[in-house]
């Protein structure tokens, strides 16, 4: 599978996903500053772009701005951001970027359990979503330099949950 084909799969496996009353990038800023407030300007430039309902027009320069809000998200904010971060990392592959830690972060459950924290926050994803994260991880090693870290945190992520969503053609 080459970058855009891989691209072009979780475009359509999330088209049409909105934030539907998620966490904004905004409410995920403030939660991971402890409460402080994101600054008018912040709030202006991330409001025009992050309420509409197409993911796919969110900035790269939005989206590393707010990397670490990931963390904070809801499982529709989720459904909504983790595409844009997966997608603006195979785009903009810098395996330093702060994107590659939020994105591998956000994929990579503590445990195989059905009540772990980042599982239940794929809870809304549909088969076609779980299989294009499934394989988003098994590609990504071909499409960015990983390092040993990276590359533990992405098997240990199929391991614990991700591989069971590959198509089978895949496995």
């Amino acid at each position: 599978m080459t970058r855009i084909e891989l691209e072009m799969l979780i475009k359509r496996a999330f088209h049409g996903v909105t934030l539907d009353g998620g966490h904004t990038l905004v409410d995920m800023n403030e939660m991971s500053n402890w409460g402080k407030r994101a600054s008018k300007e912040e709030i202006e430039s991330t409001s025009r772009v992050e309420f509409g309902a197409n993911w796919t027009v969110l900035p790269v320069e939005t989206l590393h701005h707010f990397f670490p809000t990931l963390a904070h998200a809801d499982a529709k904010a989720m459904r909504y951001y983790l595409p844009a971060f997966m997608v603006s990392l195979l785009t903009h592959p810098d395996p330093w970027t702060h994107s590659l830690i939020t994105v591998l972060s956000a994929l990579c459950p503590e445990s195989s359990d059905p009540e772990d924290y980042h599982i239940r926050r794929y809870a809304l994803f549909d088969d076609k979503q779980r299989s294009a994260c499934a394989l988003y991880l098994s590609c990504l090693p071909d499409f960015v330099d990983l390092d040993r870290g990276s590359k533990r945190t992405v098997d240990q992520a199929r391991s614990r949950y991700w591989d069971q969503h590959l198509p089978s053609e895949k496995v």
